[in-house]
């Protein structure tokens, strides 16, 4: 913006030029149908910034909303801008009626002049649609923003003449008499000064179909009255002026085109006329350029109203029957294409292409449907079909829709806007997860005392964030019914059962299953003492043991059983420690030694475990045999036979030991003695010749 103060003495002048921290134009809404627009909104400046004038900014100004009871609001706008901090989050917010909007879209730059260098500049953008349908024709007051201790913190504002606040408030409404049109709202933030004298840019996305009652009308900033140099706003190189209003040189003046006022100072709302050479049919873009030779000028938005009677096509998959069926690749496709935001009827034979994207992220063309009726204004037409999806296609993964695009990317028809003729569909097709690998299991335990802990059955490599339950059967799984409650201590009723394991993701699931085998151990005998005596000489309580003589005892003589002992119980049960001690065996500890027996069922591999305890006992003190008197008796018959009692020397033979501890046997010769064989049966009446006994 150009300011300049004429006095007596010298004559004051200011050319400005814009840091670029702009925001380009871009469609922001598109509205096709009965519609045009109206702006209202204020200065909060309090006059023109020139000399002699009051840097001050008001805190509150209003306008008022005055439609026709035909005109039925569908859009409003809310804009603002002025000087002051850009990083001020306050600047960012404010209030309508003391309703407060926080900005959808903030903007800023800065401007820098000969004199003055970065001139901050703010402003926002918010939807206020709703808020105006409910309050309706009122008075709006603008408040919430105050930026006077800026004016002062930030002297270059006041000292440039740059100082400024305002708002506007653009309102799209539809009534059903006027004639059909494409209404287009553009938002940017854009400046144009002394030493960036033009700036250049298009309006997208038009369909000209008729040249005649079209308009454009645009929210601008800081303009002023006094200043007149190559101020210009031209479409298609046409320049625009509106007398006495907004002369062509000096179009950004202070104005409301709707009022009539010349008094909004430092902010302009104005709309023009585009004369029918101005457009053509078939354009779809419109040139704008802004000139300044002086004047800083800030653009806010751009409203273009063109006639035009198209059809707008657009289209929808509502719904996707089948997706929801795990591991199902068929599926029923419903979906509508409309003709809603259009100007005309949306004739038959429309094409709706569909594509898919595969495992390499590239489209696949599938088919292409085509309308059947004609599709009149704000009416659709529904269809479905059904698509098979081919295994090479990835479970997630998007079904796309295009109307009026054939398979190769062609519009055949021409309507409103092309930009809205794809619908996105994110497809997610269910896949049951694989089913959990599993192990059998066994264990060595009488039925009552037979506890599984069944997920010891699942791999312990694979980590399982899936929901895991154990059924009976195969239908329960599949129904998810009959848990097995507390499966880390399962106690089955049948020696073998299958068990099914079922895991579900949440949307899927996947049956695997499993054996448990209960083994009964070997039923054992626990052996009575094993007695031996020391025989030998020093007495120390050693002695050799056949342990292979109480394996029938301990086994009840099954065939099946093997037998091992071992010295320590340790031993006994480690199961790699195949062969135990060799029989016979002379024991390691003095008199007395517990031997630790395993007996394993050789048909299925479980064991039982006993012990055996060795006793060794030292030979009794009897009396030598040269102390022992012999028997003698007389032979009336003189044929060298008598009949002897062997017990009659027994308390010789004991030397004092207690009889009823003690038993003595007697033998006709050593061998059997030391083999306890042939005993004499009836000592007390042995008859016999002269021998020894033993």
């Amino acid at each position: 913006m150009l300011k300049f103060h004429l006095s007596l003495f010298f004559l004051f002048s200011l050319t400005f030029s814009v840091v670029s921290q702009e925001q380009e134009f871009e469609l922001h809404t598109q509205f096709n149908g009965s519609y045009d627009f109206i702006m209202i909104g204020n200065t909060m400046n309090v006059g023109e910034n020139t000399f002699p004038f009051t840097c001050q900014a008001l805190t509150e100004s209003s306008a008022t909303l005055n439609l026709e009871p035909d005109q039925e609001v569908v859009g409003a706008y809310l804009y603002w801008s002025g000087s002051g901090d850009v990083n001020n989050p306050e600047y960012y917010t404010a209030e309508i009626n003391g309703t407060e909007f926080e900005a959808d879209l903030e903007y800023n730059l800065f401007f820098s002049s000969t004199n003055f260098s970065d001139i901050p500049i703010f402003g926002g953008f918010v939807d206020v649609t709703e808020f105006i349908i409910d309050n309706g024709n009122i008075e709006y007051e603008f408040s919430g923003i105050d930026i006077n201790q800026d004016l002062i913190d930030l002297p270059d504002l006041c000292n440039s003449q740059f100082n400024y606040l305002g708002w506007g408030i653009l309102i799209i409404y539809e009534e059903t008499e006027l004639e059909p049109v494409q209404l287009n709202i553009y938002n940017g933030f854009l400046a144009v000064g002394n030493e960036n004298q033009e700036i250049d840019f298009e309006l997208t996305n038009l369909n000209v179909t008729e040249t005649s009652g079209s308009s454009i009308g645009f929210i601008a900033w800081e303009g002023d009255d006094f200043i007149a140099v190559d101020e210009t706003l031209q479409v298609n190189n046409v320049i625009l002026g509106n007398l006495p209003l907004n002369p062509p040189d000096n179009i950004f003046n202070n104005t409301n085109s709707w009022t009539g006022s010349d008094e909004l100072w430092n902010m302009d709302l104005d709309f023009f006329e585009l004369d029918d050479d101005i457009l053509e049919v078939g354009d779809t873009s419109i040139d704008i350029k802004v000139t300044s030779g002086q004047d800083g000028i800030i653009l806010h938005n751009f409203v273009t109203r063109i006639s035009t009677e198209l059809p707008d096509a657009t289209v929808e998959i509502t719904n996707l029957l089948g997706e929801e069926i795990c591991d199902n690749r068929e599926v029923n496709v419903d979906f509508t294409v409309f003709n809603a935001n259009a100007t005309s009827t949306l004739p038959t034979n429309v094409p709706v292409s569909f594509f898919i994207i595969d495992e390499n992220g590239d489209e696949v063309f599938l088919f292409t449907e085509f309308t059947t009726n004609p599709i009149l204004i704000g009416e659709s037409e529904d269809f479905s079909f059904t698509l098979d999806i081919e295994e090479t296609i990835p479970e997630n993964t998007q079904l796309i829709a295009r109307v009026n695009t054939d398979e190769f990317g062609n519009n055949p028809i021409q309507e409103n806007n092309l930009e809205n003729n794809e619908f996105i569909y994110e497809l997610n097709l269910l896949v049951s997860p694989e089913p959990l690998q599993t192990q059998n299991l066994t264990l060595c335990a009488n039925l009552t005392e037979s506890f599984f802990n069944l997920e010891e059955a699942l791999d312990e490599t694979e980590e399982i964030e899936d929901e895991v339950s154990f059924h009976f059967t195969f239908e329960d799984a599949e129904e998810d019914e009959n848990q097995i409650p507390n499966p880390e201590e399962y106690n089955p009723s049948e020696l073998e059962e299958t068990i099914f394991v079922r895991r579900f993701d949440g949307n899927c699931f996947a049956v695997s299953e499993f054996e448990i085998e209960t083994r009964i151990p070997p039923q054992i005998n626990d052996p009575e003492i094993f007695s031996e005596c020391d025989f030998s000489e020093e007495q120390l309580g050693f002695t050799e043991f056949d342990l292979d003589t109480k394996i029938d005892e301990i086994t009840g003589g099954n065939p099946d059983y093997e037998v091992e002992f071992f010295t320590t119980q340790a031993d006994a049960e480690d199961l790699e420690i195949e062969n135990g001690l060799a029989s016979p065996y002379t024991n390691e500890n003095a008199f007395s030694q517990t031997i630790f027996v395993r007996v394993t069922d050789i048909t299925n591999e479980c064991v039982s475990f006993t012990e055996l305890e060795l006793e060794i006992n030292l030979l009794p003190v009897i009396a030598d045999a040269l102390n022992i008197p012999a028997i003698e008796e007389c032979d009336d018959d003189e044929n060298g036979i008598e009949t002897f009692n062997l017990t009659s020397l027994q308390g010789n033979i004991l030397n004092g030991l207690p009889l009823s501890d003690h038993q003595i046997q007697y033998y006709e010769t050593l061998t059997d003695a030391q083999n306890n064989e042939n005993e004499i049966i009836n000592p007390e009446e042995f008859t016999s010749g002269e021998q020894e006994i033993f």
